[in-house]
């Protein structure tokens, strides 16, 4: 329980009796990042979710995931839904268009300007923009409405996208279920099953294992600036192995 539940919980109330009232002249996002996904030292996969099993670590052949816990780089899922907005408050708010972004941790970490762009990216792609935007997201460091970082950032994509109206709601603390985004989570869940990651060796391969920390890497990369975009290419096959069986879900 905490103190403001009812209270936030209210809000989102009145967010979705609002959504449906004007359905047709708005979007409604909702967004998340999932939990992180590490990435596996070059020829030593590592499970996305179990590990000690036999996985799918490429898309020609099988391999024994490797027992290890330390990795040097990962990626985080960022999902984001575009709610279809029922006719009537009893609908279900858990339908919609989902989108899934893979970014590397070191040098594409997550920030409430990231999210706000990629949002822009994929409200563009659906096609007209509508002139009234609603966001629920929780209480995490990019979506925490008391930061000025993510005013900001809200701030910026009103005035980007020309909006007429913006409303950014958070569930209560220690609420995040109520997220409609965490249902699309555990569907995701289902592609990360029996599935093992590595990256591929890079260039400075050296240089990169003497790093044992995502800021030591971006310190090593300003010393060797070729180093991001190795580190980079070096997940891209992860990325389109997790990204093809993602899509596959429904």
């Amino acid at each position: 329980n905490h103190m403001d539940a009812h209270y936030a919980s209210a809000l989102f109330r009145y967010e979705k009796e609002f959504a449906v009232k004007f359905r047709e002249h708005l979007a409604f996002a909702s967004l998340d990042d999932k939990h992180t996904i590490k990435a596996g030292e070059p020829q030593f996969p590592v499970a996305a979710v179990e590990r000690e099993k036999e996985v799918l670590v490429s898309k020609d052949k099988i391999l024994v995931v490797s027992d290890h816990d330390f990795t040097r780089l990962s990626l985080t899922p960022s999902v984001a839904m575009i709610i279809d907005v029922p006719e009537s408050i009893d609908g279900s708010f858990c339908r919609g268009r989902v989108f899934v972004l893979l970014k590397e941790n070191a040098f594409n970490p997550s920030s409430p300007q990231r999210h706000m762009a990629e949002l822009k990216g994929i409200l563009r792609e659906l096609g007209p923009l509508k002139p009234i935007l609603l966001l629920y997201t929780d209480g995490g460091p990019d979506h925490r409405l008391a930061y000025i970082s993510v005013q900001l950032s809200l701030m910026s994509l009103w005035l980007n996208l020309d909006l007429d109206f913006l409303c950014a709601v958070r569930t209560p603390p220690q609420h995040s279920w109520k997220n409609p985004i965490e249902r699309i989570m555990s569907i995701i869940n289902l592609a990360l099953q029996g599935v093992g990651v590595m990256r591929k060796e890079v260039a400075h391969e050296s240089e990169l294992k003497r790093c044992c920390s995502l800021k030591i890497i971006r310190d090593m990369a300003k010393k060797i600036p070729e180093l991001k975009e190795e580190v980079l290419r070096s997940v891209e096959p992860t990325v389109e192995l997790l990204s093809t069986l993602i899509q596959r879900l429904k």
